[in-house]
């Protein structure tokens, strides 16, 4: 009879018909087995005969309609809803699902033990992020926030404004490289953190890119839009590539910001940086498999292999296992591949 109980529970109705309930079993039970299963949820108060003489005059009669117990039906979601009530975070409020339809319950559950996981392990935060970084840090899923759902649900649970999403994106750090302004066809480099900027920096004037900008981690996924406007280039022919770190963050940051913008892989700075010993560390970082094999993509095969070993590993490649004399020599194929200026 669990098909009709989920039934009747997620009815907006307060009553219910038997023919109704019968189509909801089918062919698969007999009618004797369906009777007793109906009497069973009568006996317990779940259903209440509406005119218990008003019925189908078979040897196990049953009535044409029947009432819903609500309050019946939720006491056992109410139950185990109070019971994790008293295993979360004191931060979470669970107030909303009791007075509400299960089905939310059900279906909000498997967030709820990520959402209380994450505050268990790390805190409520104390600075600001945006909603993919805070997104892939909760879920392991950068969209989950805006595009699935997520924010409804940190909504329902009173987490909304205590997890500190920040919607107001902050002007870009960009570097110039004069020389190659007035190009009609401009490259552009993004890199996600700062040590590596300024390292780029020094040799953005002997470099074919015309800008370089300091993404800041996930904060680069919600002003990328800015980067063609800041510089005034918008009539331009752009092409803008990003390097990043190569661990599992680094490669959803890469991929929420190309679903977004047409950037490309800088490949040539992830081909050097697979050259470096990789670093221990980032065991408990949010996996995103799509965004691992999105990425995988722009590389040959021993590359694929390397990446994918080595992530499994728990291990990973920061940007700044770089040096000065690797980038110089990473400009030097990107003069290379545009033909140089």
């Amino acid at each position: 009879m669990d098909i009709i109980i989920n039934y009747i529970k997620n009815l907006k109705r307060k009553t219910v018909n038997l023919e109704n309930l019968e189509n909801i079993i089918g062919g698969g039970c007999s009618y004797e087995d369906f009777a007793r299963g109906i009497l069973n949820l009568v006996e317990e108060g779940l259903l209440i005969p509406i005119n218990s003489s008003n019925n189908n005059g078979k040897k196990i009669p049953l009535c044409y309609k029947y009432r819903i117990n609500k309050e019946a039906l939720h006491r056992d979601s109410e139950e185990e809803i109070k019971k994790y009530l008293l295993k979360m975070e004191i931060e979470i409020n669970l107030s909303f699902y009791l007075n509400k339809d299960e089905q939310y319950w059900r279906k909000d559950f498997p967030y709820i033990i990520k959402i209380n996981d994450y505050i268990k392990e790390n805190g409520i935060p104390r600075e600001d992020a945006t909603s993919p970084e805070r997104s892939f840090q909760i879920i392991g899923d950068e969209k989950w926030i805006d595009e699935k759902g997520g924010k409804a649900i940190l909504e329902r649970m009173g987490l909304w404004h205590k997890l500190r999403i920040n919607y107001n994106p902050e002007p870009l750090m960009i570097a110039v490289n004069p020389k190659l302004f007035n190009e009609n066809k401009k490259y552009h480099i993004i890199v996600e953190n700062k040590s590596i900027f300024y390292l780029l920096l020094d040799l953005l004037r002997e470099s074919v890119f015309t800008s370089l900008t300091y993404g800041c981690g996930w904060k680069i996924v919600s002003n990328i839009n800015n980067l063609e406007k800041q510089l005034g280039i918008e009539e331009s022919e752009n092409e803008i590539f990003y390097f990043g770190d190569l661990d599992f963050e680094g490669i959803a940051i890469w991929n929420n910001l190309k679903d977004k913008y047409p950037v490309k892989l800088a490949e040539i700075f992830y081909e050097k940086l697979l050259l470096q010993e990789p670093l221990d560390g980032k065991t408990n970082q949010q996996k995103n498999i799509k965004a691992l094999s999105s990425f995988l993509d722009n590389f040959q095969d021993s590359y694929k292999k390397q990446i994918s070993q080595v992530l499994k590993q728990g291990k990973y490649y920061p940007q700044e296992a770089l040096k000065k004399e690797d980038l110089c020599e990473i400009l030097n194929s990107y003069k290379d591949r545009f033909g140089g200026f």
